[in-house]
């Protein structure tokens, strides 16, 4: 293999996007002294599976339920496996560089308002213009003809060091995730038969990382990482390579006296 990597130090040799929404993509990281790309590479196998952010559904309005595991008149699943079915949403930004990953966007707003029959897929949730659903086929819940689901979506960037502190600590602040005034006027309702219930979602963006230590063959003494990374689409493996990177670096720099 002739490999040249006088102008990139990280360079992508193939990716590709798989029918469930996932990418991957494997990329060449290099040059490196003898023994030394595995210190290096086993350091980011594992920020990328345990320190990439990502955008989840932290808590769920919704109307005339009072637990998770009640049903809905007019609803086929019980409210357990809609709550379930919304986990695996995977919403991503339609941003490329790492500026909204390394931001604080706040809370994210969206909604599901669907009256059946019919069935309710991801596409059906009302995101801002620059969010959008990686599946949007992911199945949410059933409904009859007679039947109606109204449900509040507070959706943040959630750091996964700090899922413990926010679900301890009550950091989400609900008490300013409330759905507009016109909206509930709209339908007919009022606050007091909202109730609140948080998912307690977990941020797992990067699904797969592999990685192979390489030598050159006409350079013994040098070495580079052929590293491999699937993620679940909301993040690309090149912007979680990134971030890792960065976070690292960041890291190691409180190190240096």
């Amino acid at each position: 293999m002739q490999l040249n990597f006088k102008k990139d130090y990280v360079f992508r040799v193939e990716s590709e996007r798989s029918q469930n929404g996932e990418l991957y993509a494997r990329l060449h990281i290099g040059l490196f002294p003898k023994n030394k790309a595995l210190t290096f590479s086993t350091a980011l196998r594992r920020s990328l599976l345990s320190d990439i952010p990502a955008l989840v559904i932290s808590d769920i309005i919704v109307f005339g339920v009072e637990h998770e595991f009640e049903t809905l008149p007019g609803i086929q699943e019980p409210f357990f496996d809609i709550i379930e079915n919304l986990k695996k949403i995977v919403i991503a930004h339609i941003s490329e560089g790492l500026e909204f990953f390394l931001s604080n966007p706040g809370e994210i707003k969206g909604f599901i308002n669907f009256k059946g029959p019919g069935e309710i897929k991801a596409h059906d949730i009302i995101l801002p213009s620059d969010f959008f659903c990686v599946t949007p086929d992911q199945h949410i819940a059933t409904v009859s003809h007679n039947g109606e689901l109204i449900i509040g979506l507070k959706i943040i960037l959630m750091d996964p060091n700090r899922v413990n502190q926010i679900n301890k600590y009550g950091i989400t602040q609900l008490d300013n995730f409330k759905l507009s005034e016109v909206f509930l006027r709209k339908k007919k309702t009022t606050k007091k038969n909202q109730k609140v219930l948080n998912l307690n979602c977990v941020p797992n963006p990067v699904k797969k990382v592999t990685f192979f230590i390489q030598q050159l063959e006409k350079k013994q003494n040098l070495e580079f990482i052929d590293l491999e990374i699937v993620t679940d689409g909301s993040i690309t493996p090149k912007q979680a390579l990134r971030y890792s990177i960065l976070k690292l670096t960041k890291f190691f720099s409180h190190y240096i006296f």
